[in-house]
């Protein structure tokens, strides 16, 4: 989606995640601190400067709740810090996409003046969670009950993008978005 929003559509995007990974970097002030709190068990074997095995640490604070809260008491702030600086940097364009899967768990949304939902079945994210992280179903289902059900989101969304069909019908929608009457044409 972040592609095709940036190719084809000349959008800059930035992306939460993308923010996060960069928080948890080798070295970092936050990887500094995961290893403090969890050691050995989530230090990538074999690697000289300290980086973190992002699928242990994903093990430990997606079965604990108050671990994932610690996590994302570190990490969040970082990506706030980022979106504001980016944002700045970006001011004058009139639109920019922001990538932010837990836009409402994380109380992001007031940087948004429009929300859209990229949506699918439940059965259709849990298989794509899956496939993308190489979890198994227990891992995969444990990371989507620690977000808010799409149900939730879908009702806050000022549109919905169905993205349980072929991925084909993605620029479609989106351009038809981007062309509504309360945007303009970007």
């Amino acid at each position: 989606m972040a592609t095709l929003l940036e190719r084809r559509f000349g959008l800059p995007v930035l992306d939460a995640d993308h923010f996060a990974r960069e928080a948890l970097a080798p070295g970092s002030p936050g990887a500094k601190a995961v290893l403090a709190r969890y050691g050995e068990r989530v230090r990538t074997p074999g690697t000289a400067d300290p980086s973190l095995d992002r699928a242990a640490l994903g093990r430990i604070v997606f079965a604990d709740a108050a671990e994932r809260a610690w996590l994302e008491g570190l990490v969040h702030p970082q990506v706030r810090a980022r979106f504001a600086i980016e944002l700045e940097r970006l001011q004058e364009l009139p639109a920019v996409v922001l990538m932010i899967p837990l836009l409402f768990e994380a109380g992001l949304e007031t940087l948004c003046s429009e929300v859209w939902l990229v949506d699918c079945d439940e059965a259709e994210q849990l298989r794509r969670l899956m496939a993308r992280d190489g979890l198994d179903a227990g891992e995969a289902a444990a990371r989507m009950r620690a977000q808010w059900p799409l149900a939730n989101k879908r009702a806050l969304a000022n549109a919905v993008i169905d993205n349980s069909r072929a991925s084909s019908d993605l620029p479609a929608q989106l351009s038809n978005l981007l062309q509504s009457p309360h945007l303009g044409t970007i």
